[in-house]
């Protein structure tokens, strides 16, 4: 995952899908507090799964905590099937990750993917934390993965703080006919891209 190229998207306030070169650029709103949880919960846990409905920024934490831990060698995994997860490990063995050069893996929306090619990587995470396990998934996803109680389980919310950055940037670039960031965030029921 390369963070070294920032992506100023003129229409990241519309609701796109958060990538690492947004997180680069500054575009997402700070949410300092679940970033820093879920970093410590992947040092201290090496499995964490960023969850909550569709629209409330999970792939924003997700990105983000990874931008906050760039020590750690990250790869996206896009495509995850049953039987990928060995030429996954096959990459990890060549890399040969330690804990104080750790290796991370990145999956946006894990319910999307096959759940038993998760619990297969998550299984096989050695405990020395030398290779890392970050993904993000739907609240209403969880029960399909067998290895949820294995992970640390972090949920996105949408807070006031978040709330008015948004505000303020849509403001900015002319975007919202709303006056105030109090009436978006009602108007929001706690989502980021409505």
């Amino acid at each position: 995952v390369g963070f070294d190229t920032p992506t100023d998207d003129p229409r990241f306030f519309e609701g796109i899908d958060v990538r690492p070169g947004h997180v680069a650029a500054g575009l997402p709103a700070p949410r300092t507090g679940l970033v820093a949880f879920a970093s410590d919960a992947l040092r201290s846990q090496h499995a964490v799964l960023l969850t909550g409905p569709s629209g409330v920024g999970k792939s924003t934490v997700m990105w983000s905590t990874a931008f906050a831990m760039r020590d750690v060698l990250w790869y996206e995994v896009t495509r995850l099937e049953r039987g990928d997860e060995d030429d996954l490990w096959r990459l990890i063995a060549a890399l040969k990750p330690t804990p104080s050069s750790p290796i991370g893996l990145v999956v946006d929306s894990v319910g999307n993917k096959d759940p038993g090619a998760w619990d297969a990587l998550r299984d096989r995470l050695p405990a020395d934390g030398s290779v890392m396990l970050l993904g993000s998934i739907r609240t209403e996803d969880l029960s399909v993965l067998a290895t949820v109680a294995n992970a640390v389980i972090v949920e996105c919310k949408m807070d006031k703080a978040v709330a008015r950055e948004l505000f303020e940037g849509l403001q900015l670039q002319g975007r919202t006919s709303l006056q105030v960031w109090d009436d978006a965030y009602r108007e929001s029921n706690g989502l980021t891209m409505e």
